[in-house]
């Protein structure tokens, strides 16, 4: 692997400048990596759990039936709470770095589509966050429920995908990923007592493409402002929340709302079109531009 593992289990990040190629054999070797850790953990996941059992079972001799001997039942349960700490602490060692599985194929098909249009030997600066969606350093926003009293909502974003890099008409791209969430928490009551609740749900997710063009091939771009949105064909449920173009870029944002069937699926689908849409108007300001020129 370009980074090792240690680093990051640390800071949870995969940053690197790579060929397309690299990057994919780096996240095929984290895959085949945390496959083997997870073979390693099981054993000791046995361990735990039986040593826990035992101990459990052990309190409830010493407490409830006194005539066995009591020296000889502290002695077995403090060897087994030995037993649980060690097995507790030794599967920490094995333990892996992954990605969510639809965000590790959505990542494979968006490289993938990449590919095509980019040397293969060029470097893309590619960012990919392990980090919790929810976490504190990712919430944006705080407020009262609106209808449910006791209760506050977090709002959270997280930009786990960047990519950028240059496509074979040296136009840069810049694709970032950034999943919404939002989490209720407060006390209910439920009967004489008071409860805690938390609950975590997607709330969709943004995908913006900036272009900045090669400006001697396509600088009637700009010319073209009035018609991008005409161009620009999505997914029937996606919606486009910014657009714009000035004299060196197309920048496009759109929100896929929460879906649980075949969100990667879409996604990748948003994504493609977008790709699609802005090349579109790319290749009409190159057609202007050949004619001013001529």
């Amino acid at each position: 692997m370009a980074i090792e593992l240690k680093t990051l289990r640390k800071e949870l990040i995969y940053k690197q400048a790579a060929p397309i190629y690299a990057i994919l054999q780096d996240f095929e070797e984290l895959a085949t990596t945390n496959s083997y850790l997870k073979v390693k953990r099981q054993p000791l996941n046995r361990l735990l759990k039986g040593a826990i059992i035992i101990v459990v079972v052990l309190v409830v001799l010493i407490v409830f039936v006194p005539f066995l001997p009591k020296s000889l039942l502290i002695i077995l349960l403090l060897s087994f709470i030995a037993v649980a700490i060690f097995a507790g602490i030794a599967r920490l060692g094995y333990k892996g770095v992954s990605l969510p599985d639809q965000r590790c194929n959505l990542l494979h098909n968006i490289l993938h589509m990449l590919e095509r249009d980019i040397d293969e030997s060029a470097a893309i600066e590619t960012t990919v966050v392990f980090s919790s969606p929810t976490q504190k350093d990712k919430c944006i926003g705080k407020t009262e429920h609106p209808y449910q009293s006791g209760f506050k909502l977090d709002l959270f974003e997280d930009t786990w995908l960047k990519i950028q890099g240059s496509f074979l008409d040296r136009s840069i791209f810049l694709l970032t990923i950034t999943d919404l969430y939002q989490t209720k928490y407060g006390w209910k009551k439920t009967g004489r007592k008071n409860k805690y609740k938390s609950k975590s749900k997607s709330k969709g997710v943004e995908a913006t493409l900036k272009l900045t063009y090669f400006k001697k091939r396509y600088g009637a771009a700009k010319v073209l402002k009035d018609k991008v949105k005409e161009a620009v064909k999505l997914p029937q449920s996606v919606l486009i929340k910014n657009l714009k173009i000035t004299d060196k870029y197309i920048q496009l944002t759109t929100k896929v709302p929460p879906t649980s069937d075949n969100n990667v699926e879409i996604i990748y689908q948003t994504v493609a079109m977008m790709y699609l849409s802005l090349y579109q108007v790319l290749n009409l300001a190159d057609l202007l531009t050949n004619k001013k020129e001529a």
